[in-house]
């Protein structure tokens, strides 16, 4: 099997402050690192590691409200997460099932640099985007868009460790 686990969760917020407070605060999921695009639409977004792995990639996004948009609170009306991605353990695994995606129609194959992750991005059957990624051992966290808070400076490591690969 090449997908390794569950990369991350990418979800939209109006508010991340009040969001970091219930995540990091009650929860105990700490945030590594705030950012701003430096590019438009300049959301505010951040990343928080969950044990084991897994990262909340959180955007802030001014006026978002789930209701307004048709978002319930039933089962199966719950839709509030924009994309996902699936770890694979480096590049030469993302390469091979980026081209099984193209061949099967699902991608471009095109692989790119998102941040900390190398990312093909896909579109399941029912349209919903999603990545496959491996670490970027390129990043630089203080490169690109603006770094309002570093929390964990060890950022790429913490990514990289979901596989065990090194920075």
């Amino acid at each position: 099997m090449t997908i390794t686990a569950l990369s991350h969760l990418a979800l939209n917020t109006a508010d991340l402050d009040r969001f970091r407070r219930f995540y990091e605060g009650i929860l105990d999921i700490p945030v590594s690192v705030v950012r701003r695009m430096d590019h438009p639409p300049y959301l505010r977004h951040a990343l928080f590691h969950v044990p084991g792995g897994l990262v909340l990639h959180v955007r802030e996004v001014p006026g978002y409200d789930p209701s307004l948009q048709g978002i319930g609170r039933s089962f199966g009306e719950r839709g509030r997460i924009d994309h996902f991605g699936f770890q694979v353990d480096d590049e030469t695994a993302l390469r091979k099932v980026a081209g099984r995606l193209r061949a099967a129609g699902a991608s471009d194959g095109e692989i790119g640099a998102r941040g900390p992750l190398l990312s093909a991005l896909v579109h399941d059957p029912d349209g919903l985007e999603l990545e496959i990624n491996c670490p970027n051992l390129a990043f630089d966290v203080r490169a690109g868009d603006v770094v309002e808070e570093l929390v964990r400076p060890d950022l790429l490591d913490q990514v990289a460790g979901v596989t065990g690969s090194a920075a």
